[in-house]
């Protein structure tokens, strides 16, 4: 990506489940160049992405949100390594997995920060929920710092469904899969806020699909607006970042 350019990039994969995916893909970003890239992996069997950012203009950004939601047998491992080579370069990496069945997935990320990238910034979050006892999830989260003057976060997380919030939304008279549903769309809600309008709408239309064991389509008609409501409002990161270990 070229000077002062920016890319929106959205991947939508919706594959078969009776295939096999492999995926690698790098990008170079020049100085103050930007770049938002969307993942989201909800077909194939078996599912494997190398991803790779070069940060290597001064003032170059990257903003990383991947979702991955597995059901049956499904396989997912995702390798992302964000390398910070300039100074006062951004970086942020947000992976979400919701796993149902006997679904796994692997997700191993990397911010790299190297000596000539001081006064850079960089975030990296692996999170999952799981929604069958059967369902596997590992996070792995990593830093490599070789200058000072930088902030760098990580974090990982990986749970069940909380029981607590399941018997309050019972209380409303919610059956436990609609519980389970709400706290799904409110897990990837963050996340969301920061697409376009048009990729919320297939995201939500994809969810919906997967969650009610229906084909994977993305679905161009206007009655889609139907599915997500209009908000002006965007996602502070700044709030999820303080939360987490910090590097400086």
């Amino acid at each position: 990506i070229g000077e002062n350019s920016k890319l929106d990039f959205t991947t939508l994969q919706i594959m078969d489940q009776s295939v096999v995916n492999f995926s690698t893909r790098s990008t170079y970003l020049a100085q103050d160049a930007k770049i938002n890239w969307y993942l989201g992996l909800f077909g194939s069997m078996l599912s494997r992405y190398r991803i790779g950012y070069h940060l290597n203009g001064t003032g170059a950004v990257v903003n990383d949100a991947e979702v991955v939601f597995g059901n049956n047998d499904q396989s997912f491992d995702l390798n992302t390594i964000v390398n910070h080579n300039a100074q006062s370069t951004e970086g942020k990496v947000v992976e979400k997995s919701i796993l149902k069945d006997t679904s796994k997935s692997l997700f191993k990320g990397m911010i790299r920060i190297n000596e000539q990238a001081a006064h850079s910034n960089s975030f990296l979050s692996g999170r999952s929920i799981l929604l069958s006892k059967g369902a596997k999830s590992d996070s792995i989260p990593g830093l490599e710092i070789f200058t000072n003057d930088v902030k760098a976060t990580h974090s990982a997380s990986v749970a069940q469904v909380d029981d607590e919030q399941i018997f309050y939304l019972g209380t409303r008279c919610l059956s436990h899969s609609e519980a389970e549903r709400i706290i799904v769309e409110g897990f990837l809600e963050p996340m969301s806020r920061i697409m376009s309008y048009q990729v919320r709408a297939w995201l939500a239309n994809i969810i919906e699909s997967k969650w009610m064991n229906k084909e994977l389509t993305i679905n161009m008609d206007e009655h889609l607006k139907s599915i997500v409501e209009v908000e002006e409002v965007r996602y502070n990161e700044n709030e999820e970042v303080e939360q987490h270990y910090k590097y400086r």
